[in-house]
């Protein structure tokens, strides 16, 4: 064989071999993803049995969402920008840039947690005014505790982006795992005993593993860092970052919003919707979060001058986002309150915040699709380095979702916001969607119209099947029934989607 033979030889084996290493990658992040969510749940039902919707559970779920809104925040602002820098520098410049982001957040979330540990109860007053006082001083007790969640969690995101942007998706899931473990098998040995307070430090503890396993990783490499060399990047990180962090925190008011609509209704409510978007979170993070894990670091290597790879990528995600999204809200709208009463119903949770429960999830379904569809097209955004137009489109879909909050929870209760919530999100996912419509052309819908359809008809099937499981009334038949749901649905998908088999032989594929 002649050297021109070898060389087309390589030419048709890279796109193979590409496509299995995506595939695995695929795997490996949707594995992580699964044991994660199987932990989580464990420690919902844990919750749920020993806390039910209390008022002491309401002021562990109100502590919790400062840190966890800021830390998102953060992570969520350096990780698009950071992401396509580092895939496209040497491995010198990116250990620079490593150092130099990592250590100044760090710096300014510890600062920051000082500051709200001191004024907690203050805080604690203002975001939740419909509080007693009594409960208002039990939270600050607990946000004391968590609030150091704020530099622990933003490290974990920064860390997680890090190892991913050099396609190391195996430590980061690794490390999902491990540390809530750690926490579910503290709260299961002491939270009866020690109360809602061994909860918080529970937490904090399963985060603080998680750092320890992906630290050493990052920083083996790390070395003085290279300013003139990183100078230029850091700038252009700056600024693109600033309306990312814009938009985030934007996005974020309307949580606290949620807190503070929720704190005038009945004792338990927050509660109830917590336990609500758990379980949509849950379905939002298994279908968007795994794909966007995978298709963000590759859609960030290609540019606008790079028009047919980019969008042909674009459009594998949206195909990819339709299969995985679809038939979850699809499990969402159906079988909501099914899984509540299977996975929370014992002890302190009783049959009335099943009822409460399952029926604000069904109301928050079309949230899952426009969460996972808006997710998407702002990482397209961000990875065409547009951030001011994501921002614009949700400084006005917040501001629509924070006027109809205000004025419709309060006295249409906890079933208005989640239809609020549902029509913001979708509708303003579909605006973005025009955007990159805009930018890359109708090429980015190719093949999805059938993928739509296909999952559609599929998870029809799959919910027939998942409903004749439930009939048979067994201990966690909901569970059984979306187990089942799932194999008729992904056998499904395979046998009418050619594309789909495609995908799944490579991803199985132990070829290098």
């Amino acid at each position: 064989m002649n050297s021109q033979q070898l060389q087309k030889s390589d030419e048709e084996k890279e796109p193979a071999n590409s496509n299995a290493k995506i595939g695995r990658s695929y795997g490996i992040v949707l594995i992580g993803m699964i044991s994660q969510l199987l932990v989580q749940f464990f420690l919902q039902r844990l919750f749920a049995r020993y806390y039910g919707t209390s008022s002491e559970f309401d002021a562990y779920r109100a502590a919790m969402t400062l840190p966890i809104a800021v830390s998102a925040i953060l992570a969520g602002t350096v990780t698009p920008v950071l992401i396509p820098v580092l895939g496209k520098t040497t491995s010198r410049v990116r250990d620079g840039l490593i150092a130099l982001t990592l250590m100044p957040v760090l710096l300014i979330t510890v600062v920051c947690s000082f500051l709200c540990f001191t004024f907690s109860r203050q805080l604690m007053h203002f975001l939740q005014p419909g509080f007693s006082d009594q409960l208002v001083t039990e939270t600050a007790l607990l946000f004391q505790i968590v609030i150091w969640l704020l530099p622990a969690n933003t490290l974990i995101g920064l860390l997680h982006a890090t190892l991913n942007a050099r396609l190391n998706f195996f430590i980061p899931v690794i490390a999902g795992v491990v540390g809530p473990i750690v926490t579910v098998f503290i709260v299961l040995n002491c939270a009866q005993e020690g109360g809602i307070q061994v909860v918080a430090w529970a937490t904090l503890i399963g985060a603080c593993v998680n750092i320890c396993i992906q630290l050493p990783l990052v920083t083996s490499s790390f070395r003085f860092p290279p300013w003139m060399e990183c100078r230029q990047h850091l700038r252009k990180m700056f600024y693109l970052s600033i309306p990312i962090l814009l938009g985030m925190s934007v996005q974020k008011i309307d949580i606290f919003v949620d807190r503070y609509v929720l704190s005038f209704l009945d004792s338990g409510t927050l509660s109830r919707f917590d336990y609500a978007t758990q379980i949509v979170t849950v379905f939002i993070v298994l279908a968007s979060g795994t794909l966007s894990t995978v298709a963000f670091p590759r859609i960030s290597q290609f540019s606008i001058d790079d028009r047919d790879n980019l969008t042909n990528e674009v459009a594998n995600a949206l195909k990819g986002l339709a299969t995985l999204m679809i038939p979850s809200a699809i499990v969402l709208a159906v079988f909501g309150t099914d899984l509540v009463e299977d996975l929370f119903e014992s002890g302190e949770f009783q049959h009335h915040d099943t009822i409460l429960v399952g029926r604000t999830i069904a109301c928050l379904s079309l949230m899952a699709l426009g969460a996972g569809l808006g997710e998407l097209c702002t990482k397209v955004m961000y990875a065409l380095q547009e951030t001011r137009i994501p921002l614009i489109i949700t400084v006005g879909a917040i501001t629509v979702s924070v006027i109809l909050k205000l004025s419709l929870v309060p006295t249409l209760g906890l079933t208005a916001l989640a239809v609020i919530m549902s029509f913001v999100y979708l509708t303003s996912s579909l605006v973005q969607l025009g955007v990159v419509l805009k930018f890359l052309g109708k090429g980015v819908f190719n093949g999805v119209a059938k993928t739509v359809a296909v999952s559609l008809l599929s998870g029809t099937l799959a919910a027939i099947a998942g409903y004749g499981i439930l009939q048979f009334e067994r201990p966690f038949s909901s569970l059984w029934g979306l187990m089942l749901g799932a194999v008729v649905y992904f056998a499904g998908t395979m046998t009418l989607d050619s594309a789909v088999r495609a995908n799944v032989r490579e991803a199985i594929s132990f070829k290098r």
